[in-house]
């Protein structure tokens, strides 16, 4: 397999891809759709908790002006930052699966998954995905 080794420099970023079976492609896809969700099950839970917590405090934060903004600023924190983070952490996720376009770099994930299982090629840019 070393002989389909492909090495690219896409933005300073260097990394190695491996052309694979169908069979490997799919279960990266597996194992990539699990992360997704342990991801989001960390989110939601803090996301409850986060919730929970201004329920006891509900009439102190509705009382005091300043602590209504804090409550704000810190909801939206929350949820932006988590969403920045969720995205990053996913593509640092597709990085390590190997499940990045070596030519595009775009990510071989979900709806691009089924033409690229179907075809052995990126949808994008038609580079070979999928040996076989």
């Amino acid at each position: 397999m070393v002989e389909n080794q492909k090495c690219h420099n896409y933005r300073t970023l260097s990394y190695l891809i491996f052309a694979m079976t169908k069979d490997e492609f799919i279960s990266r896809q597996e194992t990539m759709k699990h992360y997704g969700h342990k991801i989001a099950l960390l989110w939601l839970t803090g996301f409850g908790a986060f919730a929970l917590c201004s329920v006891p405090f509900g009439t102190y934060i509705k009382q005091n002006e300043w602590v209504q903004s804090l409550f704000a600023i810190c909801f939206l924190i929350y949820f932006v930052g988590g969403i920045v983070f969720i995205s990053l952490l996913n593509r640092r996720n597709q990085k390590k699966l190997g499940i990045i376009c070596p030519n595009c770099a775009k990510p071989l994930f979900r709806t691009s998954a089924k033409s690229i299982i179907a075809t052995g090629k990126c949808g994008r840019c038609g580079e070979k995905i999928i040996n076989g």
